[in-house]
């Protein structure tokens, strides 16, 4: 490399003196010509300075290039150990030390790379999270502000349901105190009817197998059933004209009266023919047992011919099929009344 360097500055050198010399041509004043000879011997000798250094260069880099080839050569023909020994003086130097740092640098590099590509994966999970989080707490919002609306309407349904509940628990305290008194009133009614029932009901027949029909009568003709009227009546003077002994005529015609209103509430009730026959035949003999030997009662058999003397019948019938009344004859045995016959 000096060797060039030199071989540049000579031919710079020289450019700068024939460059001088051209410019003191022109400005000289002499019409006769300069003498060249002095510097054409220099330039002379400058350029066979020139040549040997060139071909200085010229073996020098032949001699660069046969070093190189040695070198590689030798190179390749080191034995193996030795390479292992160049190798590890190598890895051992500063540059092997350096290596490894950057070899290490390089791997926690990877690393680092990684966990921040599996961060941001987490992170982008995380904002998936929080972004489905904040849709179900609007969600949650949505149904929480439904549920307060309805929870206010119920409120106000409640207090609503509350002051109607006051009023009519007022409504119904009233009509406490007027069932109350209603009671008090039905009660001393009731007191009151047993009274009259005890004084109406005709005493000798209560307490046998007729007593359960009298009380049936009884409150069928409180609740206004006619027929039980029309017979509650007839029991009731019945009971009268037997207690009173001047009224034994009357009573005949009270036990003719009590057979036929006897007869017409069992139709109403529905009975058959032959149940009302049976029914009949009932209240004749126990009518007999406490009649006191004030009239006898006879109730002509279903299906029997027809007596005129006993009977009363306003067809041709020739048989029994219905009896409407029973016959009813006095102390002495005569006919009061026939039996009434269809």
């Amino acid at each position: 490399m000096p060797l060039l360097a030199s071989i540049i500055l000579l031919a710079v050198l020289s450019i700068i003196i024939i460059v001088y010399l051209i410019k003191l041509s022109k400005k000289t004043d002499q019409p006769h010509a300069v003498d060249l000879q002095p510097l054409n011997q220099a330039l002379n000798a400058t350029n066979g300075k020139v040549d040997a250094l060139v071909k200085s260069v010229g073996i020098l880099s032949t001699a660069q290039g046969k070093t190189e080839a040695a070198v590689g050569g030798m190179t390749s023909s080191l034995p193996g150990k030795l390479v292992d020994t160049l190798a590890r003086a190598i890895k051992e130097s500063p540059l092997g030390e350096l290596a490894q740092r950057c070899e290490k640098l390089e791997a926690e590099l990877e690393r680092a790379r990684s966990e921040a590509e599996n961060r941001n994966q987490a992170d982008s999970r995380r904002l998936e999270e929080i972004s489905q989080l904040s849709r179900d707490l609007e969600a949650v919002r949505l149904e929480r502000d439904r549920l307060t609306g309805e929870s206010n309407q119920l409120r106000n349904t409640v207090e609503s349901v509350k002051a109607n509940l006051g009023e009519e628990r007022a409504k119904l305290d009233r009509a406490n105190a007027e069932t109350a008194k209603e009671r008090e009133i039905t009660a001393a009614l009731r007191k009151e009817a047993q009274l009259c029932f005890a004084h109406l009901a005709p005493a000798k027949l209560m307490g046998g197998e007729l007593e359960a029909q009298i009380r049936d009568t009884y409150q069928l003709a409180m609740a206004g059933e006619l027929p039980s009227v029309a017979l509650w009546s007839t029991l009731t003077s019945f009971g009268s004209a037997q207690s009173d002994p001047g009224a034994k005529d009357f009573q005949l015609q009270i036990v003719r009266r009590l057979g036929i209103v006897l007869v017409q509430a069992w139709k109403h009730k529905g009975l058959s023919e032959k149940e009302r026959h049976e029914q009949l035949s009932v209240w004749a003999k126990c009518l007999n047992e406490h009649a006191d030997g004030r009239y006898n009662l006879f109730v002509p058999g279903l299906g029997t011919p027809i007596d005129r003397a006993r009977m009363a019948c306003a067809t041709s019938a020739t048989t029994v099929r219905e009896v409407l009344c029973w016959q009813v004859r006095n102390a002495v045995g005569a006919n009061f009344s026939l039996a009434d016959v269809a």
